[in-house]
């Protein structure tokens, strides 16, 4: 393609835009929504499992795996929000971080496997129905992400519609860490699984309805 059809095409359809909301605000608009919708939920659904505050206190390991889910979702939706946002940091350096902390955070699950974390690891306080509990939860800050997304230019789709995804599974995953059973193999298959497929949804999600929209999918390839 010639260097005026590509500028034909940059331009074609030219229509005024909105200012994309700052963003601050929607990192504190996301952060806000899923915080509340988790205190809602353990209102509403039920309380953390009995013991879990002498547990937290008496126990470094879950001090640790709170810190580092925090962070992992954190980052997923900050990193989700800078690939809407052109001149960013190199994009595939970007968005790398946040899978990085959610291996982490699932490798500090396992190390119970070798070290538990205490002799009264087991069924105790098993929730009958932690995934979809924990899914349930994902869906509406997820939906919100994909809402906040449509708003910015995306030139990483799939990636920003996966990490919004992951970083609203990633609230409920800890919720239910301290709700249900402290199973090793049990956490990762029924509370950290979620992360996985809130992410995937969002990413299709995000190619189908923010990209469609968006600024990049209508430029020919240069």
């Amino acid at each position: 393609m010639s260097q005026e059809d590509f500028l034909d095409a940059l331009v074609e359809n030219l229509e005024p835009v909105q200012r994309a909301r700052p963003w601050s605000r929607v990192l504190c608009i996301w952060c806000g929504f899923s915080g509340c919708l988790i205190a809602a939920v353990i209102l509403t659904i039920g309380p953390l499992r009995d013991g879990i505050l002498n547990e937290f206190l008496g126990s470094p390991r879950l001090i640790l795996e709170l810190a580092i889910g925090m962070l992992a979702g954190v980052a997923a939706i900050v990193v989700a929000l800078e690939l809407g946002v052109p001149g960013t940091p190199i994009p595939r350096r970007l968005w790398r971080a946040p899978p990085v902390l959610f291996a982490l955070w699932a490798f500090v699950i396992l190390a119970q496997l070798v070290h538990p974390a205490s002799s009264g690891q087991g069924s105790n306080g098993m929730r009958t129905h932690c995934f979809l509990q924990t899914l349930s939860a994902s869906l509406p800050s997820a939906m919100l992400a994909i809402y906040l997304l449509h708003g910015r230019i995306l030139f990483e789709t799939r990636r920003a519609g996966c990490l919004a995804g992951m970083a609203a599974a990633a609230l409920p995953a800890l919720w239910m860490e301290f709700s249900c059973m402290t199973s090793p193999m049990h956490a990762l298959k029924f509370h950290l699984s979620p992360i996985l497929l809130v992410g995937a949804l969002t990413a299709l999600l995000a190619n189908l309805l923010v990209a469609n929209d968006g600024f990049p999918s209508r430029l020919p390839r240069y």
